[in-house]
């Protein structure tokens, strides 16, 4: 119920490997942009972006703390701001 939750109401913009093997989905819609954590089997270490204009939530909707480790598991972020600026975020957090 997560991924329906914050998905509605938007369309998928683009795919980005934000680290190796690790990759972000962005999808935009009503004001607000979500990108959808993803990984392969391996992966390269990345750190969860932090700003305190974006929410991060586990698979379950939990809320991660800013700078937590992706460990593969689907991560959602979320904020008011462009897709494109998600993206900038996303690619900071690489190594």
């Amino acid at each position: 119920s997560t991924l329906a939750w914050h998905l509605e109401d938007t369309v998928f913009t683009r795919r980005t490997e934000v680290a190796r093997g690790v990759f972000a989905y962005l999808f935009n819609g009503a004001g607000r942009s979500v990108a959808v954590l993803s990984s392969a089997p391996q992966h390269d270490p990345y750190a969860i972006p932090s700003h305190p204009d974006v929410l991060a939530l586990d698979l379950f909707g939990n809320p991660l703390a800013a700078g937590s480790q992706f460990f593969g598991t689907l991560v959602y972020l979320s904020t008011e701001n462009r897709p494109d600026l998600l993206q900038k975020l996303l690619v900071k957090s690489a190594p």
